[in-house]
Formats: C-alpha cells, sequence, structure tokens
C-alpha cells in the first residue's frame, strides 16, 4: 500500500483548539502580561475560585504540575516514608514518581478490564497495615467505580486520593449524588498540560479538597517543602478563558465519540468503550481482537492516520498485561470534524488480516 496524499491526522489538533478561541485568548495572555504580576496575581485567585466552583469542592489550590500536585497530596496527608499507597497497574508514572520522592511505596493493584480503571477488588486484597491511602486514576475520561472504591477506604481507614489528569470534567452517580472527577475523595489532583480536557499551553496542575485543614497544609507545603510550585499568571488567564468553554469542548468529544462508536459497532475486530455516565472521552481506546493490535496501527499509519499505545503497564498484573497487548487510541478531540471520523472509521472498517500487506 503506497502512504496516502491525503492530510495527516493527528491524534490532538491544539492549533484547531486555539482558532476556536483565538481572540479571547490573545486578550486575556495580552492582559496578563500588560498586567505586569506573572505569579501571585488575580488570574490565579479567581482561577482557583473558578475551578473550585467548576468540581464542586471548597477549595482548589492551583500548582506547576500534576506531578506536584500528587507530591504535595500526598506530604499534606502526613503520609510517611516507607507507608503504602494502593495505585492501578496502568497508570501515570507520575504517581511513582510523587511517591518516590518520598520514600512511600506504590503497591500495584491490577485494573478493571473494561473500565482500564483500578479494580477495587484487588485494591482491597493488596491492603497491608502500612497501606494508608488508595489512588484511583480516572483513565481515559472515564472515572473509577467511586463507590467500590469508597467502600475498600472506610473499610480499611485509607485515604482517597484521586488523579483525575484524564477526565476533568467527567462526572458520576457517588452514593446517590452526581460527582465530579477529583471532588469525591479527601484530595483530588489533575494536569492541565496540553493535551487534557482542561489544557493550559504549557504545565500546570491543581489539587481540591473540601478540607480547610487540607487546603491549608497544602498551600503551606507548596511555599516550604521546596517545591516552590505555582501556576503562573498566563497560564491561569488561559485556563480561565478554556474553563468558561468546557462544557461545549466536552460536548462535542462525546459527539465525535458517539460517531465513532456508531460507525465501527458492528465489526467484530474491536472491542469499543463503553459510553459510561459521565464520560468525558479524553481518548477513544478501543481493544483489538485476535492479536491484530500493531497490524492495525501499521495500517492507519499508511493511511496518514495517527494513533497510540496508552497502556503501559507500570506493574505487570493478568488484566493490565492483556489490556496494553490490545489497546489503541485513535484520534479525538474537541475540534476534530465529522468528516475526519468518518475518514479514521473507514480506515479502521477497511481493515481485515492482511491488508496491511497489499
Amino acid at each position: 500500500m503506497h502512504p496516502t496524499k491525503e492530510p495527516l491526522v493527528p491524534m490532538v489538533d491544539l492549533k484547531a483548539v486555539y482558532k476556536r478561541m483565538e481572540t479571547e485568548l490573545r486578550q486575556a495572555v495580552v492582559a496578563a502580561a500588560e498586567g505586569g504580576i506573572y505569579f501571585h496575581g488575580e488570574n490565579v485567585r479567581h482561577l482557583e475560585d473558578e475551578l473550585a466552583a467548576d468540581v464542586g469542592t471548597t477549595y482548589a489550590i492551583t500548582c506547576a504540575n500534576a506531578t506536584d500536585a500528587l507530591t504535595l497530596a500526598l506530604m499534606s496527608l502526613d503520609i510517611k516514608p516507607l507507608d503504602e499507597v494502593i495505585a492501578p497497574s496502568i497508570c501515570s508514572t507520575r504517581i511513582a514518581e510523587a511517591a518516590r520522592c518520598l520514600s512511600i511505596n506504590v503497591i500495584f493493584a491490577d485494573i478493571d478490564p473494561k473500565s482500564f480503571n483500578i479494580d477495587p477488588k484487588d485494591a482491597e486484597a493488596k491492603v497491608t497495615p502500612r497501606t494508608r491511602a488508595i489512588i484511583p486514576s480516572h483513565l481515559f475520561g472515564r472515572m473509577a467505580n467511586m463507590d467500590a472504591v469508597l467502600d475498600v477506604a472506610q473499610r480499611h481507614n485509607l485515604f482517597v486520593i484521586e488523579d483525575a489528569a484524564q477526565s476533568f470534567g467527567a462526572q458520576q452517580s457517588v452514593r446517590g449524588a452526581r460527582r465530579m472527577a477529583g471532588s469525591v475523595g479527601i484530595i483530588g489532583c489533575t494536569s492541565f498540560s496540553p493535551t487534557q480536557n482542561l489544557a493550559c499551553m504549557g504545565n500546570g496542575g491543581a489539587l481540591f479538597t473540601n478540607s480547610y485543614d487540607v487546603a491549608k497544609r497544602i498551600r503551606t507545603n507548596r511555599e516550604t517543602a521546596g517545591l516552590d510550585s505555582h501556576l503562573d499568571e498566563l497560564q491561569a488567564a488561559i485556563l480561565r478563558i478554556k474553563l468558561r468553554h468546557l462544557d461545549e469542548m466536552l460536548s462535542r468529544r462525546r459527539s465525535a465519540a458517539l460517531a465513532y462508536r456508531k460507525a465501527l459497532a458492528n465489526n467484530d475486530f474491536y472491542v469499543l468503550p463503553e459510553f459510561a455516565d459521565g464520560h468525558s472521552f479524553n481518548k477513544f481506546t478501543l481493544r483489538v481482537n485476535y492479536g491484530c493490535r500493531d497490524d492495525v496501527r501499521k495500517f492507519l499509519s499508511q493511511r496518514g492516520i495517527a494513533s497510540e499505545v496508552n497502556c503501559s503497564p507500570v506493574h505487570p498484573l493478568p488484566a493490565a498485561i492483556k489490556a496494553a497487548d490490545e489497546v489503541l487510541s485513535i484520534p479525538l478531540h474537541s475540534e476534530i470534524s465529522p468528516d475526519t471520523v468518518a475518514r479514521v472509521s473507514l480506515a479502521l472498517n477497511d481493515w481485515h488480516i492482511g491488508a496491511n500487506h497489499a
């Protein structure tokens, strides 16, 4: 097969995201620059209030990135060196990085094969007398089963720290009430890196909590623990604009995901992600059956379509290993057009065993 002459289809089109809000973003950045205060200014203060209101927590505290957010969370709950925290075997390496900085041991639990999130039963099996917290990562835009996670935490007197970096704006019914990702545990952490649902033009992160004491400790540690972890005014100005557009951006993501599901519904080579309640579709991640994932990737590349494998186990466990061999993320972002979704879907449906050798 000869390489396509059609325009390449990227996983995320950051230029298109910018163009939709160009006028507002330019005005916000210029105003922040002309204000002459680049840290600890009004944009950061207003953003923290707006984030807390959006997520539904009493406090939001911004920081430099998601790794710092997790580090600050562990520090502020007074989790000690050699204590243990439980995390899913497929998660961001930032959990391990944050724990390693504090000499905390991470014990990995397997994943639920349908959601790719932590398996609460396996997490409970990993609890020891040294366990202090459980850290569910809400992967690909879908929240973990938080009712079950809370049950495990309550039975064993554990903190729950949410890693909501990939799922800002996702929501779920928890204990009979609608809750946003990051609002369920004692602390929620998120990232604002450029490919996230709510993204700045660089690095950024935030923590969420309803506890005055925890919020106070986070702010104190942010200043005094050697991190000096702050979000700058320019990034805060950008995030304030994008936060105002978040609902419509998530709606467009969900519409694209529905279109993919409809177009691929009758192809038994693929297991499609469930359209779970409150899914924010940071990624559209399917499974490829029959051991054909890498062949499908090659075929898509020949068609000029990007794809990614976003499921490398941090620790090898059965469901995580199987997922790592099968998963494939295809292009999805708030600005993806129906024509592009149709093109990607057509390529996936055109693929068959041996197609990449044609």
